[in-house]
């Protein structure tokens, strides 16, 4: 089984980027789709209005840290769905351009249940804040993961010691690929680096 390094990353200088944080975010402190757990009270259709330049390329996975969460379109939706991936919640957004006048109502915040550590320690280049022991990652060069065939890994997840970061199966990198998705690329992770 192989896996890799799932990166929100923009494919041109002309891809949107929302910069600026949704109200019920800033109203609801508590709130993060980025901790690899489940999200148990009921989220409301999260509305946002942002300015951009109306010719903005906008992406199926637009970057936008302030959202507690990865950002996207349907069709993200539909390649998780159509392989049956089970540890995801989507909470719908509605999102308004005012510069392009435009309603975006087909985006949802991705909230990806569960964190593994399939990390190979000795062969990887990680620097980390305190001691090694501790496992808080400050920077990475490479990483390498243990033999994943034997473990039972869903087929995306969080990387237990740094949670922003997610890991994707080869099914899902082809599913993307196969579909267009835009917004994200693959890395190996021995390629990875933060």
């Amino acid at each position: 089984m192989t896996y890799y390094m799932m990166i929100e990353e923009l494919d041109s200088d002309d891809d949107l980027v929302i910069e600026d944080e949704p109200d019920y975010m800033k109203s609801h402190d508590g709130i993060s789709f980025e901790e690899g757990k489940v999200v148990y009270q009921p989220i409301p259709k999260i509305y946002h209005e942002f300015e951009a330049s109306s010719s903005s390329e906008i992406n199926e996975v637009i970057i936008a840290p302030l959202f507690q969460g990865p950002l996207v379109s349907k069709y993200v939706k539909a390649s998780f769905d159509e392989l049956e991936v089970d540890n995801i919640q989507f909470f719908p957004v509605e999102l308004y351009h005012k510069n392009a006048e435009k309603k975006l109502d087909d985006y949802y915040i991705m909230n990806v249940i569960g964190s593994f550590d399939p990390i190979d320690y000795d062969k990887s280049e990680i620097e980390y804040y305190g001691t090694p022991e501790e496992k808080d990652i400050a920077d990475i060069e490479s990483l390498t993961f243990i033999p994943t065939d034997d473990l039972r890994l869903p087929k995306i997840f969080r990387l237990k010691p740094y949670l922003p970061l997610l890991v994707a199966h080869q099914a899902v990198k082809d599913s993307f690929e196969n579909l267009g998705i835009t917004g994200v690329k693959f890395y190996k992770p021995e390629e990875y680096s933060l």
